[in-house]
């Protein structure tokens, strides 16, 4: 079935990403060796995290499928150098983002339009945090619950 367009809020008052969003998860150095972030993936059960300079602006996003380039190179190549993160990410030019006050209609509607799974939060061109597909289904069952 095909997307039809945006949804119709049946609510006066939608939750923003504000208070949807998933505050304190990790985010990866653009230096940081690849195999070290993929580490970080599997101790927090994360699909990705924004790349950060040390002021906190984003500089991309490294997601699951970035790290699954590492392994098909690998079979090509038989070998490979230390990578960076920096060397995998999606740069944030490439990146959607949010700001605080886009509701749960908003983000439903980007996540239906767009095949990625999270998206970072900004405030002030820093990331503050991250709102992911399972966060707005959280926010969409407490609202009909």
């Amino acid at each position: 079935m095909n997307y039809q367009g945006p949804i119709q809020s049946p609510v006066e008052k939608n939750p923003t990403a504000e208070e949807l969003m998933t505050r304190n998860e990790p985010v990866l150095a653009p230096d940081m060796p690849l195999m070290e972030a993929m580490d970080v993936f599997l101790k927090h059960k994360i699909s990705g995290a924004p790349v950060v300079d040390r002021g906190g602006r984003l500089l991309g996003m490294l997601s699951e499928k970035d790290c699954l380039k590492l392994l098909a190179n690998k079979t090509y190549y038989h070998h490979l150098p230390a990578q960076t993160v920096e060397a995998y990410m999606t740069p944030a030019e490439q990146v959607q983002t949010v700001e605080l006050n886009i509701d749960m209609q908003g983000l439903a509607t980007l996540f239906l339009d767009n095949n990625f799974r999270k998206v970072p939060v900004m405030k002030n061109d820093r990331v503050i945090g991250q709102v992911s597909r399972r966060d707005v289904m959280r926010g969409i069952h407490k609202m009909l619950s």
